[in-house]
């Protein structure tokens, strides 16, 4: 397909439906296209991104993530992904600084603080964590994901006492 520069908006729209329906490897082609007609395309990097993490290829993703970060340093949503790539690859240091940019940002990012809770909670922060999905769950109640989280490390958390 040849593509319009004009018309770089509808290619990233076109990809981002091809990535709702799983087709990664055409959304990746599309997004691959406008970034050669639009380099600067952060919206096409960060969804490059988005269809590199499904393929579990993070370090692609991060690169992508820093690379739209260059053009929206603001956007939470690229924090949240860059942090949540990072944590992927264990590197939880680096997603908690991530995540933490994202919340400075946009303190009102539900899954930011869910985030958050897996990272404290890989780190062994078992009460940094239940703070941070409590907080997940002050902005949303019915925050399905928090709710798995809190309800997992409490009946841990049960079995342990329980054997004491």
């Amino acid at each position: 397909m040849r593509l319009e520069p004009s018309f770089t908006e509808t290619y990233v729209l076109l990809g981002s439906l091809y990535l709702q329906q799983n087709r990664e490897r055409e959304a990746q082609e599309m997004f691959e296209r406008v970034l050669e007609l639009e380099p600067q395309n952060a919206e096409a990097m960060a969804s490059l991104a988005l269809v590199h993490g499904r393929n579990n290829r993070w370090e692609d993703a991060i690169a992508c993530y820093k690379e739209a970060l260059k053009n929206d340093a603001r956007s939470s949503v690229l924090h949240k992904g860059l942090a949540q790539a990072y944590f992927e690859l264990g590197n939880h240091n680096a997603a908690l600084k991530e995540i933490k940019k994202a919340l400075q940002i946009d303190p009102c990012l539900v899954d930011g603080y869910v985030l958050m809770g897996r990272i404290y909670h890989a780190r062994g922060l078992g009460v940094q964590a239940r703070n941070a999905w409590k907080k997940a769950l002050d902005l949303k109640p019915d925050c399905e994901e928090a709710q798995e989280c809190l309800l997992v490390v409490t009946r841990r958390d049960n079995r342990v006492s329980n054997k004491k």
